[in-house]
């Protein structure tokens, strides 16, 4: 077709060119072309193979043959096609194949066939499986190199299910596989080595902070093959977020950038004038000096990122402090309920000093507790609200003050820095290696592992957070598990502010959301469409009035917030307002403790105040295989000692036990629970424990074939373990303990536990279908379940199984109405002959409807029984 061409971008890489081909085989009317010159990969390949480059046309068709319909794919901007855009401007209908997020100057009009995948490659062959074509091998070979070009061999956080669905298809049809790994061999060149070391040579920090962003800036002679890869090398070696290079070349400079997926580089090479993800990106500017390119890329990058790191972005704003006129006694009174160590003396709004614990305390022993505190107060610098990181170090660890007031020249104070906010976060994270510069970003592992919907709202909450004069923190076990890359099933959020407000802000500006507000509790739960989750609470700090009370609560901010959980791991933060979104808040060293398997409390009266931690801390261990830090194992014995749980209620306790039970391995805390002799808080010590193991382990195999046999009954896992465990206990004290724990189904529970040894009797002596029927119908699931567990041999097991799998979906062949279309009169004896007529088909009499009305029509002279 004249005028019809499929066209890439400008310097086209391996998988525009998969996609060209995949494009080619869509519209076998239209002529591929190479506009304007190809990547090194892509000159080498068709170097090496020129038959794979046979179906080109020449680039000079389009000034002979002006294009009106083009085949667009990797790029949706016409200017990214270089030079012969301006050939275009006939062009009546555009379709587009891209990847890429859309930008603006993306052609008006266009058919756009879009998706997020990790190589564009991808959209072209899913086109091909709908419409049942076949490529060649050597096509499914291109296409399959292309794909593994572009995500760096199916290892960037951009690879998508779909992206590997694409190669398994192209593997189907005959790809060859080590040929695309022997064009993408792994090793450096010695020209590719020459080049990274030039790179590292000349790199330097553009952004130390979050995120930390390095750039070298170099001109070379040689050519530039695979430059991806070598900047890929490049960041790793930095250490950074983002790493991006800019190659001179005679009159031209190449910009290629890689990213850990926290640097926007699709907008920061759109604004260069070319293309790309957030996580790989590149353009090539033309008629530039290496100079000229550096600043503009810098102008870009300031826009994006804004300035170095100042004080007010790293403050803590809930500030914990004291009036100057508060009496000294009371100041020691209000500090001992907090973690903190010391606190700000506030005058007129203003900070007018600084008080540590042991000052009060000495105070307060001296007969001081009555005067006021601004006699006492110690000079606290003041710093300006931009004023840079690099002094701030100087005066906290340096000079040594303890504490630093942010306040300008005039109005009230705006937040306290110490120590542990320089410091806190600087632990090398599992799955990203330490690097210099900035501190532990988060970013990209939470739109890595929690996808980009719930990423733009955690972004949206922080940015509404600071537009209040607050701060937003995802806290607790969520951040323990992105740490740990499991799967997070509750988003808790802690709020330096007014959580109640800003939850309702959010849910009246997100279409399709449910809000929960608990006024009392200050908390609220806000729930999206598509199920997402957030549950916010204003940041606060507890105290316990005596051991196992529930605790008071009062505000206070992040660290007083983190301070009161129960151990260090559960103990970190993420901040998620826009100018540090991302960054972990790590005050009490949980990270290390993460990294290395251990369980540390926070301070020493941990368990005292809170017994239930002692049951965390057995469910922690038997979850993550997590081992009591010496310390704190010394803490929890003496705790014990002094049989803290007499202070503990009913339903709290269970409360932890139920955590105990659901674990989807309950053997390893049932371990624990014998090595910590903690069975008295469940039941007591078992005389046989290997032979209750092994029946847990039975019924951990048969929870999990039910599961996958009936996925929608639901199944109470707690309470099938309660009656495994519970097997054997007399009834009475079975009674006094659901009493004590208050659990729900308490009847159920013993009713099962009181027929299973009959039951299983009876099963055992051998018994016709209808009364196996009839037994197990007695049993919850969780209670024949449990029968099968305790006992295991036969016929027991295919009695149970039968009944499950069988038996209790089985109904009677004939219907109610066809029973009374025989002559029986409606009224009760109708469901009496359904449930007989039901047996009688378990027990092979009848087998269908003309069966079932011969057996009845000869049983009704006499009257059935009742079940």
């Amino acid at each position: 077709m004249a005028g019809a061409y499929i066209l890439p971008h400008q310097q086209a890489d391996l998988d525009a060119f998969g996609a060209l081909i995949g494009a080619t085989l869509l519209y076998p009317d239209h002529t591929p072309l190479l506009p304007h010159g190809a990547s090194p990969e892509l000159h080498r390949l068709l170097q090496a193979h020129p038959e794979m480059g046979a179906r080109l046309g020449e680039p000079d068709l389009l000034q002979r043959h002006p294009a009106t319909r083009v085949i667009l794919v990797d790029c949706s901007q016409a200017e990214r096609i270089g030079p012969p855009a301006a050939l275009l401007a006939g062009v009546r209908e555009w379709i587009i194949y891209d990847h890429h997020p859309p930008l603006q100057g993306d052609i008006a009009g266009a058919e756009v066939h879009r998706a997020a995948t990790g190589a564009c490659t991808t959209l072209l062959v899913e086109a091909l499986q709908g419409l049942h074509l076949h490529p060649s091998p050597q096509e499914t070979s291109l296409m399959l190199l292309g794909i593994l070009e572009d995500t760096d061999h199916l290892r960037t956080p951009n690879v998508t299910p779909r992206d590997l669905r694409a190669c398994a298809w192209l593997l189907e049809q005959g790809a060859d596989l080590p040929w695309a790994g022997e064009m993408l061999r792994s090793a450096l060149t010695a020209e590719q080595i020459a080049l990274l070391d030039h790179l590292l040579q000349e790199g330097r920090w553009v952004h130390e902070q979050d995120p930390a962003l390095w750039l070298s800036a170099v001109s070379w002679d040689g050519p530039i093959h695979d430059g991806g890869r070598i900047v890929h090398h490049a960041l790793a070696s930095a250490r950074a977020d983002a790493a991006i290079a800019l190659i001179a070349q005679g009159k031209h400079v190449t910009a290629i950038g890689r990213s850990r997926g926290n640097v926007p580089l699709e907008h920061i090479f759109h604004d260069l004038g070319g293309g790309g993800q957030r996580e790989a990106a590149a353009a090539v500017l033309h008629d530039s000096t290496l100079a000229e390119a550096e600043q503009g890329l810098l102008r870009i990058l300031q826009s994006y990122l804004g300035p170095m790191h100042q004080a007010a972005a790293i403050m803590n704003r809930a500030v914990f402090s004291c009036s100057a006129d508060a009496p000294l006694g009371e100041a020691a009174a209000a500090l001992g309920q907090t973690p903190h160590r010391g606190m700000p003396v506030v005058e007129n709004g203003r900070a007018s000093g600084y008080v540590h614990r042991q000052l009060l305390e000495n105070g307060v022993r001296h007969g001081l507790a009555g005067q006021a505190l601004r006699a006492y107060a110690e000079s606290l610098p003041a710093v300006a609200p931009e004023t840079p990181i690099s002094t701030l170090r100087i005066l906290l660890l340096e000079a040594r003050h303890p504490m630093l007031a942010v306040q300008g020249e005039t109005g009230p104070l705006q937040g306290i820095i110490t120590a542990t906010d320089l410091q806190r976060a600087e632990i090398p994270l599992p799955f990203a290696p330490e690097r210099r510069g900035g501190r532990q970003h988060l970013h990209g592992e939470i739109h890595r592992q929690w996808g980009e919907p719930a990423t733009s709202r955690l972004q949206e909450l922080g940015r509404r957070a600071a537009a209040s004069g607050g701060s937003a923190y995802l806290v607790g076990g969520c951040v323990r598990d992105l740490l740990l890359q499991r799967a997070v099933t509750d988003t808790d959020v802690v709020i330096e502010g007014d959580a109640l407000r800003l939850a309702a802000d959010l849910a009246a500006a997100v279409p399709d959301s449910r809000l929960h507000s608990h006024p009392r509790f200050g908390t609220a739960t806000l729930q999206f469409a598509d199920h997402f989750r957030l549950d916010l609470a204003s940041s606060r700090v507890e105290h316990y009035p005596q051991p196992g009370a529930l605790p008071i609560v009062q505000a206070g901010g992040i660290q007083a917030d983190l301070w009161r959980r129960d151990f260090t791991i559960n103990a970190m933060a993420i901040a998620l307002n826009p100018d540090s979104f991302g960054q972990l808040l790590d005050p009490y060293r949980g990270l290390p403790d993460l990294q290395e398997g251990r369980l540390r409390v926070l301070h020493t009266l941990s368990f005292i105040e809170d017994p239930t931690r002692i049951l965390r801390a057995l469910r922690f261990s038997a979850r993550f295989q997590f081992q009591l830090e010496t310390h704190t194992l010394g803490l929890m014995k003496n705790a014990m000692a002094i049989d803290i749980f007499r202070h503990l209620s009913g339903p709290r306790l269970w409360r932890e036990i139920r955590y105990l039970l659901q674990l989807p391995d309950l053997l390893p805390a049932l371990r624990l629970l014998q090595e910590w002799r903690l069975w008295p808080l469940l039941r007591p010590a078992p005389p046989d424990p290997a032979a209750l193991f092994a029946t847990v382990q039975r019924a951990h195999a048969l929870r999990d074939w039910f599961r996958l046999s009936f996925p929608r009954e639901p199944l109470l896992q707690d309470t099938l373990f309660l009656r495994i465990l519970w097997h054997d206990i007399p009834w009475a004290e079975r009674q006094e303990r659901l009493n004590y724990f208050q659990v729900g189904g308490a009847n159920e529970i013993q009713d099962d536990l009181q027929r299973l040894p009959e039951i299983a009797a009876q099963l055992a002596r051998g018994v016709r279908p209808s009364q196996r029927l009839a037994l197990l119908s007695q049993l919850r699931v969780e209670g024949v379940l449990a029968l099968l567990a305790w006992h295991p041999q036969e016929p027991t097991q295919t009695a149970g199984l039968a009944y499950l799998q069988t038996d209790r979906h089985l109904a009677s062949p004939l219907s109610a109405k066809e029973i009374m279309a025989l002559g029986l009169a409606p009224g009760p004896l109708v469901g009496l002959w359904l449930n007989r007529l039901r047996d009688a088909r378990l027990d092979g009499e009848i087998s269908d409807k003309e069966s079932a009305r011969q057996w009845l029509l000869n049983n009704l002279k006499q009257p059935p029984c009742t079940p």
